[in-house]
């Protein structure tokens, strides 16, 4: 037994409970005919509409943006120095409900979506080489050295300079070692087929120590044979594919905020592929291939958004296909009435209106609360049962909406902040009790669709008091954005006297049906818990972390920083064995916060262990790493690489 040493762990409180902000409405598995035919009159005409605000509306006019020490200042969007609400705000609310409540398709879908996911300190990657051979790409195992040389910009690429050479990712040297690191006087250029390694150059971040050199390793006593990894071709040229995705991902400003200090994005990627030579990080799970740009780094998912839309009977016949429509004859209830992009393009029945503000105050320069992107790569939330997304028969959660936040109504606590940085934002906003006009054309619209179209705008109560609310504009996880829309009148063209006219229907044509007949009935149940304004009595929050009174802990920076809660709720742990995940929207939402503490491990150091070629060897053939027993072993991660 090895001397026991303190550590810092995060245990779980189910004592103290919070809901996430945003949930997901599930998809219906009943196979729906997709019928556009409907004997009744068709309809032309214009639907008034009145928005009241429940909260706060944050609308920010980016073109009016001010920055200030990094900090971006917005005003409410006006037009012409008249408040408003651009028409495609609501219309998009409108149309994601109405895809859901008729079970439509998913029409903003990329083709191809992957899922990645970031991977932890007890998970982490293997080093490895792919080298472009004759027959195609061929993935090597690789030995990992250390070089101790910080890397340097050289316009938006990180290198490595030594005396007057500048050296890239990628590039052939030749170089002497001294145990497991690399002299760097000794380093010279090197042609590819003769260079006894390649040089890998990450991005930085606080703790990286050292870059590396990455070296294939021979098979015993034979010259120019080395260890190669047991996969398929299709399947390297897939997983490639995908950290090629990954690598956009990294050049992408407005996913990558650390592009806008000292990060490049693995610029030196693209030539190094080029250059048919990439020291890159992978590992084996379930018999599949991931590769990444770091040790810590992401994995992209080889099974994509699309393929998990497509539901599947028992027989594995697709009986649902929940991809964008591609063919009008087969177009979804959405894509009848709003319209589609894909392949032969049909023009939409509806148009939304800018909404004119008829009444309201703004409440200037509030600083809100940093906002975050979406992580669907976060498969305890994202998947239907927590799953991994690459297991067999896993489904994405369901269409994604927030709950509505009561609080917000008449205080500030769930979405001011007190400190202005470069990750938050001051914005005008729209006092609750705001009021705004707009209007819906339709023009050539069945019954079915005026009465799912009419049901869709009041969430099925045509009165301001109504509890079905819509989320629309900025701030929607903080609690902004909840509104009301009732129908104000309704005019419909008809004839009179030869003569095209409006005709204001009466109060019985504007009521809204109970149950419109396109409309899945366990999706209304489900929609209509989601928008009821006050539904949820608990404490909204996204996911946090707490010091324990019980311990003296010196905090380090980020110790308390929410992302801890999700890498402790991975599961497969001694304390949390099973993540917690999001359940349907009438079950109980409340999850349980961590709590940050004081453990005991055995103080076994394992910082090198995926240096080792006899733990690489055996990390591989049982598909995976930092598991079972290993699972509380300390961990030194601050010389690998990461993202």
């Amino acid at each position: 037994m090895g001397k026991v040493k303190k550590r810092k762990e995060y245990k779980r409180n189910e004592e103290v409970r919070f809901v996430n902000p945003y949930n997901f409405i599930r998809l219906s598995e009943k196979a729906k005919s997709y019928d556009q035919k409907c004997d009744s009159t068709m309809h032309t005409g214009v639907i008034h509409c009145e928005l009241i605000a429940k909260t706060p509306l944050c609308f920010p006019d980016s073109a009016m943006m001010k920055k200030k020490d990094e900090h971006p200042f917005y005003p409410f969007f006006s037009i012409d120095g008249e408040w408003m609400i651009p028409g495609s705000s609501i219309r998009g609310p409108i149309r994601s409900l109405y895809e859901a409540l008729t079970s439509s398709c998913f029409s903003t879908l990329a083709e191809n979506y992957s899922i990645t996911n970031r991977t932890t300190p007890r998970n982490v990657f293997l080093p490895g080489i792919l080298i472009k051979e004759q027959s195609g790409w061929v993935l090597y195992k690789a030995k990992r050295y250390s070089l101790y040389e910080k890397s340097e910009k050289d316009g938006n690429e990180r290198v490595i300079i030594i005396g007057e050479k500048i050296f890239h990712y990628g590039d052939a040297i030749n170089y002497k070692t001294n145990g497991n690191k690399v002299e760097s006087h000794s380093i010279t250029s090197a042609d590819y087929e003769n260079a006894n390694g390649y040089l890998y150059v990450g991005e930085p971040f606080s703790r990286k120590k050292a870059e590396s050199v990455f070296a294939r390793i021979p098979v015993g006593n034979e010259v120019g044979i080395f260890e190669k990894v047991d996969s398929e071709k299709e399947d390297i040229e897939k997983a490639l594919n995908n950290l090629c995705d990954t690598v956009e991902i990294y050049q992408n400003e407005s996913i990558n905020k650390n592009l806008k200090k000292d990060h490049c994005g693995y610029r030196g990627f693209k030539k190094a592929k080029s250059n048919g030579v990439l020291p890159i990080w992978y590992k084996v799970e379930n018999g599949r291939l991931y590769l990444s740009m770091a040790a810590i780094g992401r994995k992209a998912y080889t099974t994509t958004v699309n393929d998990m839309l497509k539901v599947r009977d028992n027989n594995q016949e697709i009986k649902i296909d929940y991809n964008p429509c591609k063919e009008r004859e087969k177009a979804c209830p959405a894509c009848q009435l709003f319209g589609m992009a894909n392949n032969m393009a049909m023009g939409g029945k509806v148009r939304f209106s800018d909404a004119k503000c008829k009444y309201g105050e703004i409440d200037k320069g509030v600083i809100l609360k940093e906002l975050g992107s979406p992580r669907p790569g976060y498969y305890p939330f994202y998947s239907l049962r927590g799953e991994e997304f690459d297991k067999k028969g896993a489904m994405i959660a369901g269409r994604k909406f927030y709950w509505h936040n009561a609080m917000a109504k008449d205080c500030k606590d769930p979405y001011k902040d007190t400190e202005s940085t470069g990750r938050n934002a001051t914005m005008d906003l729209m006092k609750t009790g705001a009021r705004f006009t707009f209007d819906v054309y339709y023009n050539d619209v069945n019954d079915n669709q005026l009465s799912a179209l009419k049901w869709v705008l009041t969430l099925g109560g045509n009165d301001e008091n109504h509890a079905g609310c819509h989320k629309i504009g900025h701030g929607k996880p903080l609690g902004l954005g909840s509104s009301k829309i009732v129908i104000t009148g309704i005019e419909e063209r008809t004839i009179i006297n030869n003569y095209y006219c409006l005709q204001s229907l009466s109060k019985e044509d504007i009521e809204v049906e109970e149950s419109p007949v396109l409309f899945d009935a366990d999706i209304m149940d489900q929609v209509r818990i989601a928008t009821e304004f006050g539904y949820i009595k608990d404490h909204i929050s996204y996911p946090y972390v707490e010091k324990s009174e019980e311990y003296n802990i010196k905090l380090q920076e980020n110790d308390l920083a929410s992302h801890q809660w999700f890498t402790a709720n991975k599961g497969k742990t001694k304390t949390d064995s099973q993540p917690q995940v999001l359940k349907k929207a009438d079950e109980d939402q409340t999850l349980g916060i961590y709590v940050l503490q004081i453990g005991e491990d055995s103080g076994r150091s394992s910082g090198s262990r995926y240096n080792s070629n006899k733990n690489n060897d055996r990390n591989h053939k049982n598909n995976k790493s930092w598991e079972g027993k290993n699972a509380f072993a300390k961990f030194d991660s601050s010389s690998l690489p990461k993202e």
